[in-house]
């Protein structure tokens, strides 16, 4: 098991960088913890590497990457779109009249507020950020992938 105190501090980020499918029982306790004194008490929802691989199957679910465009660059989760943390709440507020405006600019319907979004980008922080943000803003669905994009090219190396 993974210790939560200062001798298990490396586990702890490992665990958060790259966890496991065992592991699943841990993250929502761990990822409570570390960020609850920046979001209250609310449980962050999260998904892992198979819910992703299997979002070809679910066109009704949304993937953003969070992150700036320059880092998006250099690859990024195949479906997924790109806006960036500080654009967030501005893009996400759109009118209902401006839905077709965020459909050009980004290839899907606008989220409403049942929409089941992932947010994702380097290592998962500024995803939970992005998490925090849409849930205030009144969506209901947001889930933040684990691990993020790290944990994604990993595993995807390593198949």
């Amino acid at each position: 098991m993974v210790g939560l105190g200062r001798e298990g501090g490396s586990s702890f980020r490992a665990l958060l960088k790259f966890p496991t499918s065992k592991d699943k029982f841990l993250l929502p306790l761990i990822v409570n913890r570390r960020f609850s004194r920046f979001f209250g008490q609310k449980q962050i929802s999260i998904v892992y590497y198979d819910e992703i691989k299997d979002l070809c199957n679910h066109p009704e679910k949304l993937l953003i990457d969070v992150r700036d465009r320059n880092e998006v660059k250099f690859g990024k989760i195949p479906l997924s779109i790109n806006i960036p943390l500080c654009e967030l709440r501005n893009e996400l507020a759109m009118e209902e009249c401006d839905g077709q405006m965020f459909e050009n600019k980004y290839g899907r319907p606008k989220p409403v507020a049942d929409t089941y979004m992932i947010m994702y980008c380097r290592t998962g922080q500024r995803a939970t950020i992005a998490t925090e943000i849409a849930t205030k803003m009144g969506y209901r669905n947001v889930h933040n992938y684990c691990g993020s994009w790290l944990d994604y090219v990993r595993r995807e190396t390593c198949s």
